[in-house]
């Protein structure tokens, strides 16, 4: 699941996984900052991917402004 919040404040995003059974925690890799403007150049590494971690799933998935996010989520076959 890949969301982008492009808004200066921090968002819920409603989260349906109907026909789908996950199978555990999600891992998150993030791509966020302060600044929309930031980016990557041959002298300055200023935006990163990061490992956000392991989340439970929930109704809604929380992403920080000015962010992409991608939660990898083990499903059931």
């Amino acid at each position: 699941i890949a969301v982008v919040n492009a808004n200066a404040e921090p968002a819920s995003i409603g989260l349906d996984l109907s026909g789908a059974v996950p199978s555990g925690a999600a891992q998150v890799w993030r791509i966020a900052g302060e600044d929309p403007d930031l980016y990557n150049d041959a002298k300055n590494a200023d935006v990163r991917i990061e490992d956000a971690g392991m989340i439970e799933l929930r109704d809604t998935l929380e992403v920080p402004a000015y962010s992409a996010s991608i939660f990898v989520v083990p499903a059931e076959r």
